[in-house]
């Protein structure tokens, strides 16, 4: 009899230690919608709107604007993280 792999269970904070693991290590210039989807801990639907919608940069490799392919740069979703922290931060 062969044993199987069976991998790890994945608890409710997997998505926030992938993000934070790829945040600590060297991310990669350019992102898919849903890498940036997991930085910013949202869906990969909601990470295409807000790329559609200009709240962060993003340009279309595809095959024209029927079929978009996004890519990101990873210095631009930094800057959106960081414009949105900023934004919710109370007047002292």
């Amino acid at each position: 009899m062969v044993a199987m792999f069976k991998p790890p269970a994945r608890d409710s904070t997997y998505k926030l230690k992938t993000a934070a693991k790829i945040g600590a290590m060297d991310t990669p210039s350019l992102l898919s919608p849903l890498g940036v989807a997991t930085l910013i801990g949202v869906s990969r639907t909601t990470a295409i709107k807000l790329i559609e919608q200009g709240s962060i940069p993003a340009f279309n490799v595809g095959s024209g604007p029927s079929k978009p392919r996004y890519r990101i740069r990873s210095q631009d979703v930094q800057d959106f993280i960081s414009s949105r922290s900023n934004s919710f931060k109370r007047p002292v």
